[in-house]
């Protein structure tokens, strides 16, 4: 481990996960990192969707993570990934349920520790994307590692919102909750959160198409390296 991310770790308190949990954690760690100079032809990106509890992505819990790789600018269907983290007390409301996590799958859920775990696994070091342009999946997932295994998870990420207007400029006029229907991708599942990632990783092969055209060949220049926000 660097000695600045060592000294950084320590400062924060150092990982809350030990044993098999700190030994997978430290794996992830020491993957190297995603070449950003590869063109998106050799790339692998993954969309991300959360869910939250209530409409604050500064105070609500993350009750689940979807995403879905995007590789090549191909989607992989087979290559998606969805965890409901387990919670205490489940949460309702129609914005719940719209992603199909009623209460017996919350309470059901998995450990929030393993569910990090296993999404970092899945993620490798992947640049993330999101679809919207208001940090809330990002603030969600950062928070989520950060107090579940004690990491601070600055990442590579792609917010799309911020890219539209110069890329896909008829989808940068409509309000963020149209893009996907705007482009023909709205699921049938409604707002069922495996189906928004993949939705969202379908408008990534857009962007990346446009990206390409307008001369924006590789990761690096879509992406924008994220401060860890607890």
């Amino acid at each position: 481990m660097p000695i600045v991310e060592s000294v950084f770790a320590y400062l924060l308190g150092g990982p809350k996960v030990g044993g098999a949990q700190e030994e997978r954690l430290n794996r992830w760690r020491a993957l190297p990192a995603a070449d950003l100079a590869q063109p998106h032809a050799r790339a692998r990106y993954v969309a991300v969707h959360a869910v939250q509890s209530g409409r604050d992505p500064r105070r609500g819990r993350l009750l689940a993570v979807a995403a879905a790789g995007v590789r090549g600018g191909q989607l992989d269907l087979a290559d998606c990934f969805l965890r409901v983290l387990r919670q205490d007390r489940a949460q309702v409301g129609a914005e719940v349920l719209r992603h199909g996590i009623g209460g017996e799958h919350q309470l059901g859920g998995v450990d929030p520790s393993t569910a990090m775990l296993e999404f970092l696994e899945y993620v490798g070091k992947s640049p993330l994307v999101t679809l919207g342009d208001d940090a809330g999946d990002r603030r969600l997932i950062e928070r989520s590692v950060h107090s579940t295994l004690g990491y601070p998870f600055a990442h590579p990420w792609i917010e799309l919102g911020p890219r539209l207007p110069s890329l896909l400029p008829a989808v940068a006029m409509l309000p963020a909750r149209d893009w996907l229907a705007h482009c023909g991708l709205a699921t049938d599942g409604g707002d069922h959160a495996l189906g928004q990632a993949v939705a969202v990783a379908q408008l990534l092969q857009i962007v990346l198409a446009a990206a390409a055209r307008a001369g924006l060949a590789t990761a690096a220049q879509l992406v924008t390296v994220q401060e860890s926000r607890p």
